[in-house]
């Protein structure tokens, strides 16, 4: 009996340690991923209306993709507002991309729970069920996943997988959305 026990113990543990690592990242995703976002419609949490051409009014685009259920995903929330505003002053904009909201009213209202919790400003994206964008959308294999992106929607760089946390994490970061700015404008 004690071993049974012993047994299922390490399943569970073994478990709750898989769920964590498909959460936060480290699997390996950007092999799977596009190298650009396809052509998509989308509607914000208030019901505006979003595509590829909202790319164009910035120099370079963040797209932050997570869904409720991810304890990484909301953790980094604050610290994705801060350095939105940080950014914003560079021409670069910042989307969320909540990947479960429209499945049910429950997980509608638990996202925009969290948005309001993490005082997050930056547009929350809903992309329309078009082939495309769904596709892409079920190619992300890790959560959170960060992308820049380009004027155009290409994919800047390999995708971050797992969460931007702390200040040297944010550093870390907003050092490459600068490289990959200064490289924008050297080749424009």
């Amino acid at each position: 009996m004690k071993h049974v026990r012993k047994i299922t113990m390490i399943l569970v543990m073994v478990l709750a340690l898989g769920s964590l690592v498909a959460c936060s990242g480290g699997g390996g995703a950007s092999s799977k991923l596009a190298k650009s976002i396809p052509p998509f419609t989308a509607k914000d949490f208030e019901g505006n209306m979003y595509s590829q051409d909202e790319f164009k009014k910035n120099e370079l685009n963040v797209l932050n993709f997570w869904f409720s259920g991810c304890k990484a995903c909301v953790q980094e929330m604050p610290n994705l507002e801060k350095i939105s505003q940080e950014l914003k002053t560079k021409g670069v904009g910042m989307y969320g991309v909540c990947t479960d909201y429209g499945y049910d009213e429950s997980t509608d209202a638990l996202a925009k729970k969290i948005i309001s919790e993490s005082k997050v400003t930056y547009p929350q994206l809903v992309f329309d069920k078009e082939e495309k964008s769904d596709e892409f959308i079920n190619s992300v294999m890790a959560y959170p996943t960060t992308l820049i992106v380009d004027k155009e929607g290409n994919i800047i760089g390999d995708p971050i997988e797992g969460s931007i946390d702390g200040e040297e994490g944010a550093k870390e970061f907003v050092q490459k959305v600068e490289d990959a700015l200064e490289n924008a404008k050297a080749n424009s």
